[in-house]
């Protein structure tokens, strides 16, 4: 074969492959009607992260992985202020790409606070391809540390101040009529007493009652009056559930029975639930500051005095 034609061959060769790459379509990642693959078109491009949208605590943040599934060749453009990123390719010998509004993803992103990352993905290897929808995912980064810090500083502080409260605990309620609890108890401080001031000293309030009967420690569930600040739950992982894993404070648990016997039951005042952990405080051990892992590890140490819970509620 001569040089002239071998000549032609590859000019011509390289013709059409400028001609493929360069046809024109609608927008970016339309097919067209000419040159198009339709297994290669038709198959949904689609961003993911490693991680779900949610509450995570982390005290120096988290990184956030994107990827395409089972898609190679693909190129991820992102925000992480919540608006949709813009990209195009730009055809040619070799696909280019031009970026409008965000970011290429090369690496992990890290975040703190709270974020939303949006995304899209662009396929590399072939223009005709559709671009992927928009891949979102929002993030609220909770710092543990500096909360649990504020949640014993405060238990410390009304320690101090417990001894300021009167014998006797006065409270009004719904009916307009005057109720108390008394300070002591069967063995030493009385569970509906400590309870009370707790609650006054943590959120400056008194809890209203739908009654102003004698009060017992079960009796609390069924008798602080329902409102939009004292809001009621059968259990504790109805509670978590309903504020998606993010910090309670200033919850009453109501037990059924009491460790000195008879049917008194219990009350007591969980001060926080940060990151799964329960920080509480007790009449049996007044102004310290104790701290299960998990809800099932509280309920385990109460079970064998106090039973079961009868109910929980959430004061705001």
């Amino acid at each position: 074969m001569s040089s002239r034609i071998k000549k032609f061959i590859t000019v011509s060769l390289l013709a059409i492959f400028l001609c493929v790459n360069s046809f024109p379509a609608k927008a970016d990642g339309a097919s067209s009607s000419v040159f198009s693959n339709p297994a290669a078109t038709t198959s949904a491009l689609s961003v993911d992260a490693d991680k779900r949208s949610g509450v995570y605590y982390a005290d120096n943040g988290i990184s956030v992985v994107l990827f395409t599934p089972n898609n190679m060749g693909t190129a991820i453009v992102y925000t992480t202020d919540g608006t949709t990123p813009v990209a195009r390719r730009i055809p040619g010998v070799f696909i280019t790409l031009q970026i409008t509004h965000g970011k290429k993803y090369t690496s992990p992103i890290p975040l703190a606070g709270n974020k939303t990352i949006k995304a899209i993905a662009l396929d590399m290897n072939n223009i005709l391809r559709s671009v992927s929808p928009v891949g979102s995912f929002s993030y609220e980064i909770i710092q543990p540390t500096p909360l649990i810090k504020a949640t014993t500083n405060k238990m410390s502080s009304f320690k101090a101040a417990m001894s300021g409260y009167s014998a006797t605990q006065k409270f009004t309620a719904k009916n307009n009529r005057t109720g108390s609890f008394p300070k002591g108890g069967l063995s030493g401080i009385n569970c509906t007493w400590y309870t009370y001031v707790h609650i006054k000293y943590n959120l400056g309030r008194n809890v209203l009652f739908s009654t102003n009967s004698p009060l017992n420690g079960k009796d609390w569930y069924a008798n602080i009056y329902g409102a939009s600040n004292q809001v009621k739950y059968p259990n504790l992982e109805a509670l978590i559930k309903a504020n998606n894993n993010k910090p309670v404070y200033n919850i009453v648990v109501s037990f059924e029975k009491n460790p000195e016997g008879g049917g008194y039951g219990h009350v007591m005042l969980i001060d926080a639930i940060i990151n799964g952990k329960i920080y509480y405080s007790d009449s049996f051990d007044p102004g310290n500051l104790r701290v299960s892992n998990s809800i099932s590890d509280f309920k385990n140490k109460y079970s064998g005095t106090n039973g079961k819970i009868i109910g929980v509620v959430h004061l705001k």
